[in-house]
């Protein structure tokens, strides 16, 4: 991947428990402010940008890990609620939560047994998940703070550098990605990695929805179709087998008609807490029945990655506790 050019978009995220109060987002002009969210231990300073449309919806965006930390969006009463999971301070990101809304890299999800081949070449990585490499090792892409420029549009430009040898991967690899609030309410990511040398890259963002708002009950209560045919199953440490087996007569079948949806609630009586990619063409669809805010969806190329969490261990979040 020589002298590459990478690109993928779309906004991809968890579904996970959150709580905060409903609020109003007052109407205006498209624009983006920022303001100083903390430093880290060693005095780098991290920004908080936020990108606002005309109709008032906001996505606030820090430097440290690229993460989404907060996302507004209208309810069908035109009430604002911020869907998506996060912490009040820099602090809380700091005290190692689980990656709560971050850009991952340089390689998102597993990679098993922690080393790779690549043009015959054998390639060691941190083993941070049960001997695997987990979303790039020990320091990825989400614990560096990224460098900003704002674009218009409003837009936010992140960039980083991953030199050669970083986590154990070969090549220095320029990673760009590109937040857009468009005045059609819709989030857009989009992203790209140029490299000196053949390497690896798989890049994502890694945030938590509750498209009730915080505060409005959990994510199990939610309705989710996802047009998918076949999932991916995973052994004990949670590497696919390399299986395609049908959703059919599974726990991970949301194939039914939309007015039909199983709530998450009963699939998680069946099946909790598991990860697993589903393979398409896929089209997903999540609403929440009652009071919901405009429908999460997302249009993919061939899978998407599906799980849902409880996490009891992080504490308290924007203004509520982490169920």
């Amino acid at each position: 991947m020589r002298n590459s050019r990478w690109t993928r978009s779309g906004l991809l995220g968890a579904l996970a428990l959150t709580c905060v109060t409903l609020s109003c987002s007052k109407k205006g002009t498209a624009k983006v402010e920022h303001k100083d969210f903390g430093k880290l231990p060693d005095g780098t300073p991290v920004e908080l940008y936020t990108l606002a449309n005309a109709k008032g919806m906001q996505a606030g965006i820090m430097t440290y890990g690229g993460a989404v930390v907060s996302l507004t969006a209208p309810d069908r009463n035109g009430k604002y609620a911020d869907i998506v999971l996060g912490m009040e301070n820099l602090q809380g990101y700091l005290a190692g939560v689980p990656y709560f809304g971050a850009l991952i890299g340089r390689y998102g999800n597993r990679i098993g047994h922690a080393k790779f081949v690549l043009n015959g070449k054998s390639y060691l990585l941190p083993a941070n998940d049960n001997g695997n490499t987990l979303h790039g090792g020990d320091k990825g892409f989400d614990k560096h703070v990224w460098t900003a420029r704002e674009t218009g549009g409003p837009a936010l430009e992140l960039t980083y550098v991953s030199r050669d040898g970083e986590e154990g991967f070969p090549g220095t690899l320029t990673a760009k990605v590109v937040y857009t609030l468009t005045n059609d309410n819709e989030l857009k990511i989009e992203y790209t990695a140029t490299t000196d040398q053949d390497t690896v890259v798989n890049l994502t963002n890694h945030s938590y929805f509750n498209l009730a708002g915080q505060g409005e009950g959990t994510v199990l209560d939610h309705q989710v179709m996802i047009n998918a045919g076949r999932f991916t199953p995973v052994d004990k440490v949670l590497i696919p087998t390399g299986e395609l087996r049908p959703v059919q007569g599974t726990p991970f079948d949301f194939t039914l008609t939309f007015c039909e949806v199983m709530p998450l609630s009963e699939k998680a009586v069946r099946e909790a807490e598991q990860e697993h990619v589903v393979k398409a063409p896929v089209r997903a669809r999540v609403v929440v029945p009652v009071q919901f805010v405009p429908n999460l969806i997302a249009a993919l190329q061939d899978h998407m990655r599906v799980f849902s969490e409880t996490y009891s261990n992080v504490g308290w979040s924007k203004g509520g506790p982490i169920h």
